[in-house]
């Protein structure tokens, strides 16, 4: 129980992170490669709560949506 829960703790810090990045990111390439590694880890997180919790995850694969200039 504990593992999961850490493991989706741990996911949403780094998709916390990626969006901190994503916001300073130097460039439109940039800025979408940390938003979508943050819908990732995301999505990684809430696979690992739904694991705890016994639910069955149906895969999903975040939109890739650029960032407007």
């Amino acid at each position: 129980m504990w593992d999961e829960l850490s493991k989706a703790q741990r996911y949403r810090g780094r998709a916390e992170e990626c969006h901190r990045l994503a916001k300073i990111g130097y460039s439109p390439d940039a800025r979408n490669h940390y938003l979508r590694m943050a819908e990732y880890y995301s999505t990684f997180a809430e696979a690992e709560e739904a694991k705890e919790r016994g639910s069955v995850v149906i895969g999903h694969t975040p939109a890739r949506q650029p960032v407007a200039r």
